[in-house]
């Protein structure tokens, strides 16, 4: 269907005119015939609607029994088509290549891509000046005649390569690339020359000749054949010579190692190298490990360690291109640079003079300003960043009439005209600058046209606008608008512009084109595994519910438990009724990106269920979350959501407490999800969030900062035990910092703190809302959540000191007060890997309210390195840690230090 309506030229919500028809219809058949129907019927009419300007185009196709292919048949190239007809090699496999025969439906596309498929095989084959001419078609008779040139079979010998590799002059031939002719035999030549002086060698010489082949004689008398050829090669490459030094007379600007390193850029990115991770050939391993050879595998030889020991004419001239200009940007507007003359010396050394010429400096000595009224001066000269003083170069007059223009545009004047005057003094010293404005008029916003829309509503478009009919053009507007709709998720596409841009108007039409995203999507899976038994998971999402980018999803996860690794296991799931025994994970969220009369807000509503059984307890979890999410633009975001929740743990084992059973269990895993109270409880919060992100990259920041506050409420609704009562509220503060020192090298910084208050004096924090530290986002030296509470440990040392039991507190890891700093410098190492050293220190209390000043200046200190690798997913670390405030007790055992694995960096 699409290629039909690709045919016509037609979309949905497109124009046609009724007189257009007929050309449509032959258009159609023309295109059924070059598929092999030629005598299909083609039927294109319009039918009226309930609207008089809305048609519905009716195509009709009875397409009819196809032309097939009777016969391919190859004739010699310049031969009439009812010539003798040839064979073609039955090494080279063209008629299968060209994947029509007797029997196939004759479809002229499929016959053209066959022909340059074909032909590319042959050369592959070695048949190098194959050529297949363009094909006769007989439609009474469905024959197809090839006119065709197979030639000799070549075979390629290549001598004198060393020191560079046979693979190395072979990837440089690309003779299966076109048919082999004496230019392109030459092209082939100078091909290989350039390889070697790229390799530093200055005057290589290259000699190519065509032959028959020796090697392959007939049978009958011992001559050559002469269906086969040799392609021979000799290379001479001559002595390698190595450029040793580059100067730069008349440069005083510029040092010569600035200057050197602009050559050194161009060639290292131009030119080959040995890099620190090339592969080893296997030979060298072989002698290595076992002291003799037992395979060997062809790899490149290093021959340039340093690209800016070669001479290479062309890589000098760009590089010479760029070094005058910086001289320009630098203010030298007369400077002349090269060209790079090369000077051997003995020895196979050479050193290149890179003649300069500077000049005067043209420094900036005036910037006037003429023609403005809506804009004062002032303004218009801090647009520019012109300064008195300050070198002249005709790029930043460039960039300063484009700051202007676009200060004039945001304002609404969209085709203001700014042209720039440029004087100099006698003496090339100084530059006066007149940039003359021609405001114009302010251009209105007439009509909004939107096109592109199949199922999103229009007026969903128009509401996300930043502006309407009658509004300024203004580019940052149209900008912000294009974001806006891009933010709603349905578009995959969004591009604004004027109608007839080129022409000066004051009200201007509006176009608005997006491409809309599919808006359905299901996904399905099944399967069996030891952990979960039997299960499945469905995902279901709609993303433009009414037309108006209100977004579904539901995800379903089940999983049926019927393999036990042992009795213990069994016995604890057979024994729960169906419903328990069914682990499940079911979601239902509701996202509306755009809510009239409240413009950059967005809303979500959450509903979560959850059952899960381990070994030794089942968990279930019911929740609700409703979301409002303000961000006016994308560097500040705020957030409100309420949200409650229910948790119902069960131990299998109905005489242990959860508390022992959290004592006791070393699983990071277990402890995460048991951060509830036992039995049933239910809880109420509501959250609100700030934030501010300057940072260049939100995956990984170089330079930048960011900032966050939150502050919750809670409130228990149901618990078991008063204990476990909890309303508060909740306050978490966060600063990151970002300085870039070099290029690859970044210091992060990160402050963090937070503290719980409450309400109430019966008041606990309740698990999963308390602090914990430990781990890959706080103290790097310790495993996830491990640091006690520095209160507790203090209880624990003086019950032990004591001679009393430790206290019931003892095995808490929940806090309500923390504070933690980070730094870590990030560095280079090779291409996406990156190294990083850190240091962590911060510590966690349990009760704030018990906390005196003095406690804050017990630091746990943590300290390591490791390793980044970018992807793109987002940066993978891997990191060690070393306590260095390590606890070795009978009652508190800490390790030396941990092993992390993240994706992302703070």
């Amino acid at each position: 269907d699409q290629a039909v309506l690709d045919v016509l030229g037609v979309r949905e919500g497109g124009e046609i005119a009724a007189g257009t028809l007929g050309a449509l219809r032959a258009a159609l058949k023309d295109a059924l015939a070059l598929r092999g129907f030629i005598g299909a019927e083609v039927d294109v009419v319009l039918r009226d609607t309930d609207s008089p300007s809305r048609k519905v185009l009716r195509v009709h196709i009875t397409e009819g029994e196809p032309l097939r292919v009777v016969e391919l048949r190859f004739v010699a190239l310049g031969a009439s088509v009812e010539g003798p007809a040839i064979e073609p090699p039955e090494d080279a496999e063209v008629p299968g290549a060209i994947g029509l025969g007797p029997g196939d439906v004759l479809d002229h596309a499929r016959l053209e891509d066959g022909m340059r498929r074909a032909e590319t095989q042959l050369r592959e084959r070695g048949y190098l000046e194959a050529r297949l001419g363009d094909p006769s078609v007989d439609v009474t008779r469905g024959a197809i005649v090839v006119p065709a040139r197979f030639g000799h079979r070549y075979r390629v010998e290549i001598r004198g390569h060393e020191p560079l590799s046979r693979p190395d002059v072979e990837a440089v031939l690309e003779l299966s690339a076109e048919r082999l002719t004496t230019p392109v035999v030459e092209d082939v030549r100078l091909r290989i020359v350039e390889l070697y002086r790229r390799h530093g060698f200055l005057r290589p010489t290259v000699r190519i000749r065509r032959t028959l082949d020796p090697h392959e004689l007939r049978p009958d008398d011992g001559e050559p054949d002469a269906r086969f050829a040799l392609m021979s090669i000799e290379i001479e490459p001559g002595t390698r010579t190595r450029v040793v030094g580059i100067s730069f007379p008349g440069a005083t600007h510029f040092v010569p190692e600035l200057l050197r390193d602009q050559i050194r850029s161009y060639l290292e990115e131009d030119l080959p190298s040995s890099q620190p991770f090339e592969p080893v050939d296997d030979e060298v391993v072989d002698r290595l490990v076992t002291g003799r050879t037992t395979s060997r595998r062809d790899v490149r030889a290093h021959i340039v360690d340093v690209p800016a020991s070669v001479w290479m004419e062309s890589t000098y001239a760009e590089a010479v291109e760029h070094i005058a200009e910086l001289y320009q940007a630098a203010g030298y507007l007369d400077a002349t640079v090269g060209p790079a003359e090369l000077r051997e010396l003995e020895d196979d050394v050479a050193v290149v003079t890179v003649p300069v010429y500077e000049g005067p400096r043209t420094l900036v000595h005036d910037v006037r300003i003429t023609g403005n009224e809506l804009v004062p001066t002032r303004e218009i000269l801090e647009a520019t960043h012109l300064l008195r003083g300050e070198p002249f170069s005709h790029v930043a007059l460039e960039e300063a009439r484009r700051r202007v223009l676009a200060l004039y545009q945001d304002r609404g004047h969209f085709f203001a005209r700014i042209e720039p005057v440029v004087h100099r003094s006698g003496d090339r010293e100084r530059a006066e600058i007149v940039i003359e404005v021609v405001e114009g008029y302010p251009v209105h916003v007439g009509d909004i046209h939107v096109e592109g829309l199949t199922a999103a509503s229009e007026d969903l478009v128009r509401q996300a606008l930043r502006f309407g009919p009658g509004d300024l053009y203004r580019p940052d507007v149209v900008r912000q608008s294009e974001d806006a709709l891009l933010r709603l998720g349905v578009f995959s596409s969004v591009s604004i512009t004027p109608v007839d841009p080129d022409l000066a108007e004051r009200v201007k039409g509006v176009i608005v084109t997006v491409a809309e995203r599919m808006p359905q999507e299901l996904a399905l899976s099944a399967g069996i595994g030891t952990g979960e038994g039997a299960r499945g998971s469905l995902e279901y999402s709609y993303r433009n519910l009414f037309g108006y980018a209100v977004s579904l999803t539901l995800r379903a996860q089940l999983a049926y438990q019927f393999f036990f690794q042992d009795q213990e296991l069994e016995r604890s799931i057979t024994a729960l009724n169906l419903l328990d025994r069914l682990e499940r994970r079911i979601t239902i969220g509701l996202a509306i990106p755009y809510i009239p009369g409240l413009r950059d807000v967005r809303a979500g509503l959450d509903l979560v269920h959850l059952r899960d059984n381990f070994r030794d307890f089942g968990l279930d979890k019911n929740g609700a979350v409703l979301t409002l999410t303000y961000q006016p633009e994308r560097r500040f975001t705020g957030s409100l959501s309420t949200e409650i929740e229910q948790n119902t743990v069960s131990l299998f084992d109905r005489s242990q407490s959860l508390e022992d059973y959290l004592a006791m269990t070393t699983d990071t895993r277990i402890q995460r999800l048991l951060r509830v109270p036992a039995g049933v409880s239910a809880l109420t919060s509501m959250r609100g969030v700030f934030a501010v992100d300057l940072r260049d990259s939100a995956f990984t920041p170089t330079d930048g900062f960011y900032a966050s506050a939150a502050l919750e409420w809670a409130h228990t609704l149901v618990t078991e035990r008063e204990q476990d009562y909890s309303h508060f509220f909740k306050l978490t503060l966060t600063v990151n910092g970002y300085v870039r020192l070099a290029e690859g090298w970044v210091l992060a910084l990160q402050a963090r703190g937070g503290r719980v208050f409450h309400l109430e004096p019966t008041s606990r924090v309740y698990p999963n809302r308390a602090y914990f530290m430990g781990g890959v986002d706080s103290l790097r030296g310790f495993l996830q959540d491990q640091v006690i509470p520095e209160d507790q440990v203090r209880a624990i040392e003086d019950a032990r000191r004591a001679g009393a039991p430790l206290p019931a507190t003892a095995i808490t890891r929940t806090g309500e007060l923390f504070y933690l700093g980070r730094v870590e410098l990030r560095f280079p190492i090779a291409g996406d890997l990156q190294g990083g050293v850190f240091a962590d220190f911060g510590n966690v209390w349990a009760f704030a309210d018990a906390v005196v000043p003095e406690d804050l200046l017990r630091i746990r200190v943590s300290a390591g390195a490791g390793l980044r690798l970018s992807t793109p997913v987002g940066p993978i670390a891997a990191d060690y840690g070393v306590n260095l405030t390590r606890r070795d007790t009978q009652d508190i055992a800490e390790p030396f230090g941990a092993f992390h694995f993240s994706i992302g960096l703070f």
